[in-house]
Formats: structure tokens, C-alpha cells, sequence
């Protein structure tokens, strides 16, 4: 019989607990250590093959895209832990259940993802040069700028996802896998089409605006500008920073509200 170097909860939050849970989940858990590199390289080829095959650029982005998904649906792996009872009995607090969870799936799996990533990046490019990886640069390029057009917020977009995965692995009583990828996709097309209308508000009251200004019969420029809380920036990069943004605080109210639901579902011991 496995021993788990766990102890005793108290009231107080303890990060000896936390951590020690890794003792538990291993045996399910494991196996993504060294099974998401491996899928990460195989992907990774994916695009690489294409950059180094000129003629077929357009498909470049198709294997580092499929990365994401390795992050997304990584909680996916929780269906394979076995003994609710065992489960529900673990000596530590819900608390420190599920910030293990949360820093497993949310940094530990995407930073073990992204260093894969990268690593293999940086030998492609000393290997073939970076002309020849232009299309990944960009694909990686675009990323970052994703994260500085929302300021940051885009973080919490890029964790929605496995965060709701992760919810409905938890709550599921039973296709906990199914559960987890119908809630996952579901929920990205609620916020989808939230964004949408969010976006098309923006362009309707940009398109406004304009009108105003350039009218004779309207306001003076400078008056209207001065009303205005979306002059200074216009055009398509602003919507898409405010669509970034709108995904960003949506996705963190989800997010906020899957953690609750799976913290009450750690306290009452059902899971």
C-alpha cells in the first residue's frame, strides 16, 4: 500500500500539504511530464516541416496552433484519478486542493508546453536560420502582441479555458472527458459571440462618432473629440484591443466562478 507524505490539516493554509498532493495525482498526472513534450515535438514538426518547404508556408501554423489544445485540455488527465472515496478523504484542506490543481494545470503544464516550444525554436533557428522560420516568428510575434494589446488582461483569456475544463472534470459525476470538452467549447462560444456584439457596438459608435465630427451641422471637431472616449485610438487596432479586452473580463468572471463551484465541491468532499 502507497504511503502519501501528507499530514494533518489545520484551519491555516499550508503549502507542505499543497505540494505534497503531487504524492496522490501522480500516478494520473505523471505521465504528462514527459507525453506533452513529446506531442509538443511531434507538432512542433508540424510546422517546421512546412517553413523548410516554402511552397506550403500556409500550413505553418497549423502544428504549433494544435499546442494549445495540450494546455487546454491537459485537466482532461483528472479523469484518470481513481477512488473518490480516497479522494474525498485526503487530509488536507480544499484550499490547498485546489491551488495545486490550479498551479498544475494553469503554470506547470503551459510553462513545461511553452519551454518545449521555445527550445525547439531556438535549435530550429541555429539549425536552418531564421529567414526560413519566418512564419513561426510571427505566429510567436503575434502571441506577444496579443498580450500587450490587452494590457496583460489576455492571461486570463489564455487560462479560461482549462479552467473550465477543469471545472467540469470536477463537478462531472460521470463522461467526465466528454463534460470537459463540451463545457470547454461551449463556453468560448458564449464568449465568442458576447465579444462579437462587443465589437460590433465599438464599430458602430466609432462609425458615429466619425460622422459627428466630420458634420458641419454637428459639433465642432474638438468639442466632440473632447466627448468622445474613444479617440485616441481608432481604426482596427482599437477593436481589437477592446474585443482582446471584453474576452479578458469575461473569461476572469467564468474563471471566478468555476473556481467557486469547485472549491464548494472540495469542501462538501464529493470529489
Amino acid at each position: 500500500m502507497t504511503t502519501y507524505a501528507i499530514s494533518n490539516p489545520i484551519d491555516r493554509f499550508s503549502w507542505n500539504r499543497c505540494l505534497s498532493l503531487w504524492y496522490f495525482y501522480k500516478p494520473a498526472l505523471g505521465i504528462m511530464l514527459w507525453l506533452w513534450p513529446v506531442c509538443v515535438c511531434v507538432l512542433y514538426l508540424g510546422s517546421l516541416l512546412p517553413c523548410l518547404l516554402s511552397s506550403y508556408w500556409a500550413f505553418s501554423s497549423f502544428g504549433l496552433g494544435l499546442c494549445s489544445f495540450l494546455i487546454v485540455f491537459s485537466p482532461l488527465m483528472l479523469a484518470r484519478v481513481k477512488g473518490r472515496e480516497a479522494t474525498a478523504m485526503l487530509p488536507v484542506t480544499p484550499g490547498e486542493r485546489l491551488v495545486f490543481l490550479l498551479l498544475f494545470f494553469c503554470v506547470f503544464i503551459p510553462v513545461i508546453v511553452e519551454l518545449t516550444e521555445y527550445a525547439l525554436y531556438g535549435l530550429s533557428i541555429v539549425a536552418f536560420g531564421a529567414d526560413r522560420l519566418q512564419p513561426i516568428t510571427e505566429l510567436i510575434t503575434q502571441s506577444w502582441k496579443t498580450y500587450q494589446r490587452s494590457y496583460g488582461l489576455a492571461i486570463f483569456a489564455s487560462g479560461f479555458g482549462i479552467i473550465v475544463t477543469m471545472c467540469a472534470v470536477t463537478l462531472a459525476n460521470r463522461n467526465k472527458v466528454l463534460l470537459g470538452v463540451v463545457a470547454c467549447f461551449g463556453s468560448a462560444i458564449v464568449i465568442g459571440i458576447i465579444s462579437g456584439i462587443g465589437m460590433m457596438v465599438y464599430g458602430f459608435l466609432t462609425g458615429l462618432f466619425d460622422s459627428l465630427k466630420n458634420s458641419p451641422l454637428m459639433f465642432a471637431g474638438d468639442d466632440l473629440e473632447s466627448l468622445s472616449m474613444i479617440n485616441s485610438d481608432s481604426g482596427l487596432g482599437a477593436m481589437i484591443t477592446w474585443t482582446l479586452l471584453i474576452t479578458a473580463v469575461l473569461s476572469l468572471i467564468i474563471e471566478a466562478i468555476c473556481v467557486g463551484l469547485m472549491y464548494r465541491k472540495f469542501k462538501k468532499g464529493k470529489a
